[in-house]
């Protein structure tokens, strides 16, 4: 029997996307324009936003996780029900699964799998 769980990991963050920006916003339109092509995209509509992708990667998972940097991130993934970690200094201590950066590898795929 095949025990293992087909888990789609999801990663926002700014830094892995660009090397520096002011304009995070601009960063994520353009990042989810490259997975979904042209959209228009309104702040209202993040939730929407994360599911389109998780649309496109196949949507058959058993668990999603998503790795993010923004206090959206906590929220949106809270009422979608999906497994968060947050990566940066922006959200210490504002989520059960926390890391600085993604350089701890064994920590980061220790909470992939919690």
């Amino acid at each position: 029997m095949d025990t293992t769980k087909k888990t789609a990991v999801i990663f926002d963050i700014d830094g892995t996307l660009v090397e520096s920006s002011r304009f995070e916003d601009d960063v994520y339109i353009s990042a989810i324009r490259d997975v979904l092509g042209n959209v228009n995209i309104r702040s209202d509509e993040r939730i929407a936003i994360m599911q389109k992708c998780l649309h496109a990667l196949g949507n058959s998972f058993q668990r999603i996780v998503y790795a993010g940097d923004a206090e959206w991130d906590v929220r949106a993934t809270r009422e979608l029900g999906w497994h968060f970690i947050g990566v940066g200094p922006r959200l210490k201590g504002k989520c059960e699964y926390w890391v600085e950066d993604l350089s701890n590898h064994e920590a980061f795929v220790e909470m992939l799998h919690a």
